[in-house]
């Protein structure tokens, strides 16, 4: 990766965003970017009081539909993130809420974990 970001030179801007960023991330960061510039919201690696967790044990990936329609039923507004087994159970998960009528529903191709989005 270093050697096709180097290979690369052209006047940009360039901007990289996330809430959990690994150390040799950051590393290759320092060493592709001019100059980078780290803003942290809040304190580093902890969640914020604004934001509300909740665990539920679902069992299995079958429970786990049914303890989000239950969340669903209880009158729970998005947004939510839903930590999936798999890529594939992410997208069958998107595909079953659609169809209940969740609108506001994507998933992202993340390596592990797969999130989707509700």
């Amino acid at each position: 990766t270093r050697s096709i970001v180097g290979s690369v030179r052209c006047v940009q801007e360039t901007a990289i965003f996330s809430a959990t960023m690994q150390p040799n991330i950051e590393e290759l960061i320092k060493t592709v970017l001019s100059d980078p510039v780290k803003v942290i919201v809040g304190i580093k690696n902890a969640a914020v009081s604004s934001v509300e967790q909740k665990l539920v044990y679902a069992g299995n990936e079958q429970g786990k539909l049914i303890a989000i329609r239950a969340v669903f039923k209880e009158g729970f507004k998005p947004p939510m993130l839903i930590f999936a087994q798999s890529k594939k159970r992410a997208k069958e998960l998107f595909f079953e809420l659609l169809y209940d009528g969740v609108n506001a529903v994507s998933y992202t191709h993340l390596t592990l974990p797969t999130i989707l989005l509700v």
